[in-house]
């Protein structure tokens, strides 16, 4: 998550290998919540204004302490099973729109295209 800057943007990273992570982001190691689920709760409006109270933003650019970050409450349900299917209903949706979006570009595209084609 970022946690410099754009504050609060999560991401979740699908590997066992070690990375290094620069000082601009938080690296959240899930214990008994599924990632994606607590991708999309990081999202929330409440978490999110969570983050926000908890900001420095007296700071340029903004920034949140690591150890901030662990009081903002979420918000979950106990059953790790309920989570995954919480946490890939919203990936499946994250994905279904970038498909939408790219086919949206790409028709954007055509009818440019035909457009310049049709002032010629």
């Amino acid at each position: 998550m970022t946690r410099i800057g754009d504050v609060g943007t999560p991401n979740v990273v699908e590997t066992s290998e070690k990375l290094a992570f620069y000082v601009s982001l938080a690296l959240l190691k899930p214990n008994g919540i599924d990632s994606y689920f607590l991708c999309n709760a990081i999202q929330s409006p409440r978490f999110q204004k969570g983050l926000k109270d908890r900001t420095l933003v007296t700071a340029i650019p903004q920034k949140i302490n690591k150890d901030e970050i662990g009081k903002v409450d979420i918000f979950m349900p106990d059953s790790r099973v309920e989570q995954a299917q919480i946490g890939t209903y919203f990936r499946q949706l994250d994905h279904l729109i970038t498909l939408h979006q790219c086919k949206c570009d790409k028709l954007k595209e055509i009818k440019n295209s035909l457009l310049q084609k049709m002032f010629v």
